[in-house]
């Protein structure tokens, strides 16, 4: 394969800067709003639970870009979950995940996505998910506000005889 004559395309200097391209393709033409929801997706980890993105692009009042998902998995950029991509999907890659988070750290909006995770966590699951609560609220910076979830959350694992990742 050669380039025609006069093309000329930059090199990434890095694996995070040949993401990061990736993401910036896949964003153009989108709105901030777009942004913003990807962003939060990616805040929920790496395999996304599509209600729980849904929920929480409300929460932060956005809509949710289901385009956005779409183009994600046309360009193998997201794998759906096995019941299709309207229940999950997961991204290509943990690399991917981190750029598009990265990317709301570099833009300031980091520790809203986690706030906005942890609260649209707490009015859908309850104390199902404390841990994963409080692991948002410390990612937010709220470490006095974690405490009682992972507190919680660990109390949950315990009793459910699951001491590995109580631990």
């Amino acid at each position: 394969f050669a380039l025609r004559e006069g093309v000329t395309v930059p090199v990434p200097q890095n694996v995070r800067d040949a993401w990061t391209g990736h993401v910036e393709r896949l964003l153009q033409g989108c709105t901030p709003q777009d942004r913003a929801a990807l962003e939060l997706a990616s805040v929920l980890g790496q395999s996304v639970i599509a209600a729980e993105w849904a929920q929480a692009c409300r929460e932060a009042g956005l809509k949710p870009p289901w385009y956005l998902i779409e183009r994600l998995i046309d360009r193998r950029l997201a794998r759906p979950s096995s019941g299709g991509q309207h229940l999950g999907w997961s991204f290509a890659h943990e690399m991917l995940r981190e750029c598009i988070e990265h990317g709301a750290e570099q833009g300031g909006r980091l520790a809203r996505h986690h706030r906005v995770c942890a609260n649209m966590l707490k009015s859908t699951t309850g104390d199902l998910a404390a841990g994963r609560v409080g692991r948002h609220l410390m990612a937010a910076g709220d470490d006095e506000g974690a405490l009682d979830a992972l507190y919680r959350g660990t109390n949950n694992l315990i009793e459910e005889g699951d001491l590995g990742p109580a631990r």
